[in-house]
């Protein structure tokens, strides 16, 4: 899938580039997958339970 602001970069799913990513990529793209899914999981706060805002 291609966005038409974006040139030559491009979407893809994780999963299908992780191997090809430096290390230091590869950890950045998994610590960011898990906090989004653990926001999406987690919507409100455990403390007070207002609504969780990132």
């Amino acid at each position: 899938q291609q966005h038409p602001e974006t040139g030559d970069a491009f979407f893809a799913e994780l999963r299908a580039i992780m191997t090809s990513l430096s290390p230091r990529d590869a950890e950045l793209a998994s610590t960011a997958r898990a906090v989004l899914g653990w926001h999406d999981s987690h919507k409100f706060c455990s403390s007070c339970g207002a609504l969780s805002d990132a």
